[in-house]
């Protein structure tokens, strides 16, 4: 069973779609930084990734949030988990140092000396945020693909958590 994330994002209101709710999850705390449609360009090409949806700096938890309208939503949440933990997490900084400009140009004034340095996997949470659906209660290839993300999670030794809003 997957434990909760350190600080829980607001409830969703059934109605917004993820933008309106990650905007107004981000916007309840200053310390949740929103990164949602915030594209990070690396590896050439039109290569360009983000990095989550909402961060919360002070308990180093990355959200990825999704209202799963079936096992192809549940799939790109595992997908974008998979590219931010195979780029964030890389000895090779150099997606940092593109994600360290990427927050520097948006201005809020947010800090960017947590990306100097290589994060370590077990202090960083990285919280699986479904809307409107519980994990049980996804269809059974969602549930297979979460389950195999979080066999891989583990095993590379990540934290994960889990919250239903």
């Amino acid at each position: 069973m997957l434990g909760a994330p350190a600080v829980a994002l607001k409830a969703w209101n059934t109605t917004d779609n993820e933008g309106p709710y990650n905007e107004g999850a981000a916007a309840a705390d200053p310390n949740l930084w929103l990164f949602d449609k915030q594209l990070v360009s690396y590896g050439g090409g039109a290569s360009r990734f983000e990095y989550c949806d909402i961060m919360h700096l002070p308990t180093k938890t990355l959200y990825f949030v999704k209202h799963p309208g079936g096992s192809a939503g549940v799939t790109h949440l595992c997908e974008q988990v998979r590219r931010t933990t195979e780029l964030f997490f890389d000895p090779d900084s150099s997606y940092r140092q593109r994600l360290a400009q990427k927050v520097a140009g948006l201005g809020k004034g947010w800090t960017t000396d947590w990306l100097d340095e290589r994060p370590r996997q077990h202090e960083w949470d990285l919280c699986l945020v479904l809307m409107g659906r519980h994990v049980n209660a996804l269809p059974f290839f969602a549930k297979c693909g979460i389950a195999w993300l979080l066999g891989e999670l583990h095993h590379r030794g990540f934290k994960v958590s889990f919250q239903a809003v």
